[in-house]
């Protein structure tokens, strides 16, 4: 955890892009492009990869993109200070604001307006600006909670804006006035609102969908450990006994990446089928008569996973993986076998009774290779596989696999 803060802190992930001076000419080179959860105060820049970096920030520039990914104007805006959380709302409209200097993202570029997004710790905000009248209009909502009634009320002052310039650029569109009408403060609705005001149905977008879907494949070796406590003379082996044995899985699903460019996060939906043996043997002391278990057991398991890249290069990542895995086990026709001293024995079939539906946690490690390949270690987390009083039954796992992306 220490290695990954630390990396995640060191690493760089420069792309081709360009910002805008003071003088608002293009100077092309370089950005350290991360996944931001808020716009950027600040990013670094270099002219080409070999020289230092420096920073950028509003004061020493008017705007920055990244090449095919995501754009930035500087402009200087009313932010609003109000929140969406239920926790933080008041009991009548708080309409209060700051004004400040911030990169707006640009989220459409228009012909006759443009909608920006400014994301900060309170909420996300928009804005529009007018080509007309050069003019950047807040695009506002609030959001309060009625004391008699305890709901919470939208005060959608936005939908009445962009009522406005609707009637001035294209007044005999009447569904443009119901969709304003139906309108949410959110990113796709205002995107679909901005392009009809433009008459551009097609759309120019400056948000590209950086998200994107790939298929993947994998192998993996498993060392198991199995283990039946002791403690009572009802257990199969009253002394305890454990064992550790191989199999294997393979396993195949889809990645859900949030950002092609810097692929950061990613959510995993897995299907994994495995197979192991479990062999306990257990001789008397100084006796031939001993107890003994040999199980096959084949499962498939669904896994939904979260994965962070802390490093993060174009032909290195390194990776933490965790999940939570449903699995759905079978087993041979096993039995329990207990032998006599005059060389007899007795069998239990299907003895002990073990679970077929167990719920365990994943966590993985490793590192991808260029654009396909992961290489990870993993620990699948201890789980109980019988429900007898006074002793349990019990597996966990390490494996190792390797998993091939289809982009």
């Amino acid at each position: 955890l220490l290695f990954s803060a630390f990396a995640a802190t060191a690493q760089t992930n420069f792309k081709p892009g360009y910002i805008l001076n003071t003088n608002k000419d293009t100077v092309k080179g370089y950005l350290d492009y991360r996944e931001w959860g808020k716009n950027p105060r600040q990013v670094m820049f270099k002219k080409s990869l070999d020289e230092a970096a420096q920073k950028i920030t509003v004061n020493n520039a008017n705007g920055f993109g990244i090449n095919g990914a995501e754009y930035y104007d500087k402009a200087v805006v009313k932010i609003s200070t109000s929140s969406i959380e239920l926790p933080q709302l008041k009991e009548r409209i708080d309409t209060a604001y700051i004004v400040d200097a911030a990169f707006l993202q640009k989220v459409v570029q228009g012909s006759k307006v443009s909608l920006y997004q400014f994301t900060d710790v309170n909420k996300p905000h928009f804005y529009l600006f007018e080509n007309e009248s050069q003019t950047m209009i807040a695009l506002n909502q609030y959001l309060y909670l009625d004391s008699e009634s305890r709901n919470i009320v939208n005060v959608n002052q936005f939908t009445g804006q962009l009522m406005v310039l609707a009637g001035k650029y294209q007044p005999d569109n009447k569904d443009l006035s119901y969709t304003i009408s139906r309108a949410k403060y959110e990113e796709d609705n205002l995107i679909d609102i901005v392009l009809k005001i433009n008459d551009d149905p097609k759309g120019k977008k400056s948000v590209t969908k950086n998200s994107y879907i790939r298929g993947f494949a994998g192998i993996a070796v498993r060392r198991q450990g199995f283990g039946i406590d002791s403690g009572t003379p009802l257990s199969p082996f009253p002394d305890g006994k454990s064992s550790n044995s191989i199999g294997g899985s393979v396993s195949a699903g889809l990645d859900f990446v949030a950002n092609k460019y810097t692929e950061k996060v990613i959510v995993r939906l897995e299907v994994t089928a495995s197979y192991s043996p479990i062999k306990l043997e257990d001789p008397a002391a100084g006796q031939p008569v001993r107890h003994r278990l040999d199980i096959k057991q084949t499962g498939i398991a669904f896994i939904p996973q979260l994965i962070y890249n802390f490093y993060s290069t174009d032909n290195v990542k390194t990776f933490i993986d965790l999940g939570a895995a449903l699995n759905i086990y079978s087993y041979n026709h096993y039995g329990y076998e207990y032998f006599y001293e005059n060389g007899t024995k007795e069998i239990a079939y299907g003895y002990p009774v073990l679970e077929t539906f167990m719920l365990n946690f994943p966590v993985k490690a490793g590192v991808q290779l260029k654009k396909n390949v992961q290489i990870y270690v993993g620990y699948i987390t201890k789980v109980s596989m019988s429900k007898y009083p006074g002793w349990d039954a019990h597996a966990a796992s390490m494996q190792f696999g390797i998993n091939y992306m289809f982009r």
